[in-house]
Parts: C-alpha cells; sequence; structure tokens
C-alpha cells in the first residue's frame, strides 16, 4: 500500500506464481479489512487493459472499476474499494 492522500492508498498488485490462487485471494481481504481497521477509506489500483488475469483477482477482491488513468503515455483501468455506508 502505498499513501496518496489522506486515508486513501494505492495498492500494487503483484503476485508471484507460487503464491496466486485461492491464498492470494484470502491473503488480500485479509490486507483489505486490516487497512480499513487502521482508518482507510479509500483503497484504488492501475491494471493494464490486457492483464484480464489480474483484472478478475482485483474483482474477486471486492474492488469496483473507477475509469481510466494514463501514466507515461500508458493506459491503465482503475479499480477502486471504499468501505460500504452504514
Amino acid at each position: 500500500f502505498i499513501w496518496t492522500a489522506p486515508r486513501c492508498y494505492e495498492v500494487h498488485t503483484f503476485i508471484l506464481p507460487e503464491g496466486r490462487g485461492r491464498k492470494a485471494l484470502l491473503f488480500s481481504r485479509e490486507a483489505r479489512d486490516y487497512m480499513e481497521a487502521h482508518g482507510a477509506l479509500h483503497l484504488w489500483t492501475r491494471v493494464k487493459p490486457e492483464a484480464e488475469n489480474v483484472r478478475q483477482f482485483t474483482l474477486a477482491a471486492g474492488f469496483q472499476p473507477a475509469g481510466v488513468n494514463i501514466v507515461a503515455g500508458e493506459t491503465y483501468d482503475l479499480f477502486d474499494w471504499r468501505p460500504e455506508c452504514p
């Protein structure tokens, strides 16, 4: 997680082959819950459009599509997560 604004953090998704699958998904949810418990109100990430496996993992982890971002000429799909409002 990288702090990007008060209570807002960017998430980097990089999982080695030996860590992929159910274990990675469970860990991602635990990490998200940990960040929420420690005050995070917004998590977000960038995914390359052609990285369908990363997109599916990001959606399964509870993130939602949030637009497109271009950084240094590279296009990324944005995904974000926010706690449910009461």
